[in-house]
């Protein structure tokens, strides 16, 4: 795909709608033009962009036009921080709960137990 590919002037309302995820249909109905001219308007920016599809060719005019990095590693990063962060608050969280259930049908409060040996036994500190 060419990044730095120019879009004719004619093109450049198609892709903006295109990019702003309207259907053919309703750019059509946007830009007062018939359905299968879109497409055609359409099919042409890809070949000039070098787009495989639709898509490709929304992530062009964004990154060309909107301004929009094509780097999405800090955006991975984020969301895989996140992801990281939220499943160990889950899986401790999980423990803690289960610690706490047991330590109750065992008729004991929780501030009453210790772990001992880094196992699940407890040992009674009343």
């Amino acid at each position: 795909m060419d990044w730095k590919a120019e879009l004719p002037r004619k093109l450049e309302p198609t892709v903006r709608l295109l990019a702003h995820g309207y259907t053919p249909e309703e750019i059509g109905n946007e830009l007062c033009l018939a359905t299968s001219s879109v497409r055609n308007y359409i099919q042409e920016a890809r070949d000039i962009v070098g787009a495989q599809n639709a898509v490709q060719l929304g992530a062009w005019y964004l990154y060309r036009y909107g301004k929009i990095s094509r780097d999405f590693a800090p955006i991975t990063k984020r969301i895989a921080k996140f992801f990281t962060i939220a499943l160990l608050m889950f899986t401790t969280t999980q423990i803690d709960c289960e610690r706490a259930f047991r330590a109750a049908r065992r008729g004991r409060r929780r501030d009453d137990t210790e772990v001992v040996d880094d196992e699940k036994r407890y040992r009674y500190t009343a």
